[in-house]
């Protein structure tokens, strides 16, 4: 009876021992996950896809857009910097925040009595060259300026002529087309960075293939800017 007494305590401690072990290779290995996601940014990151915006009401809109067709007219690229990317289309201004991958503000056309990009109503973009503000025109003379710093806008008077426009700064270049993408907006050059809208090849034309491309120094990035975590 001694015996079977001991066999059953060093089952016991085996067990026990076992269990602890797995406890522990299980924490380890869901503390390395937790540190390599919260490691990861979208500036060391060659694909990165944005994010849903804390804000509702841009999450609904991100969500809602990836899963729009493309239309006649493409996504038209207003301003990049290392920092932020403005793209417009028919219904709209969408200003994605690079550094934090999120949209960081929207404009829409359709709310504001606005039409699309071409026709007798059509709806004119351009933004400043610091990228602070966007200049809103239309064909019926309505006129916005939108704060890129503070998300608002106002409805006002300006002069094109009297604006230091960002596209003004920039030359163009014939598309460019690769294995993985083929470019959809004026490649832009300011003689150290490439910049440009793309679409990426093998997947669904609709808004969730459509990236965002620069260089710099012979490095590429691609940002996918249409296609939220879920």
């Amino acid at each position: 009876m001694a015996g079977n007494g001991k066999r059953l305590n060093k089952k016991m401690c085996f067990l026990v021992v076992a269990v602890l072990v797995f406890l522990v290779l299980a924490g380890w290995f869901i503390l390395h996950k937790y540190i390599k996601n919260n490691n990861s940014s979208g500036k060391s990151i060659t694909e990165n896809s944005t994010t849903p915006s804390s804000n509702p009401v841009l999450e609904m809109k991100l969500k809602e857009v990836s899963k729009s067709s493309l239309g006649a007219d493409m996504p038209r690229l207003g301003f990049a910097n290392e920092k932020m990317v403005i793209i417009y289309d028919d219904n709209g201004i969408y200003i994605f925040d690079l550094l934090s991958g999120n949209l960081d503000g929207y404009f829409d056309f359709g709310e504001n009595g606005l039409g699309g990009l071409q026709g007798s109503n059509a709806t004119f973009v351009n933004v400043s060259s610091d990228g602070s503000s966007i200049y809103i025109d239309s064909a019926d003379k309505k006129k916005f300026i939108y704060n890129v710093k503070e998300h608002s806008y106002e409805r006002a008077d300006f002069d094109p002529g009297k604006i230091d426009f960002w596209e003004e700064r920039k030359g163009s270049q014939k598309q460019i087309k690769t294995e993985k993408y083929f470019s959809i907006s004026n490649v832009y050059n300011d003689n150290k960075d490439k910049m440009f809208l793309a679409l990426i090849r093998n997947s669904e034309m609709d808004y969730s293939s459509v990236a965002y491309v620069n260089s710099e120094n012979g490095k590429e990035n691609i940002y996918l800017l249409f296609q939220p975590d879920n």
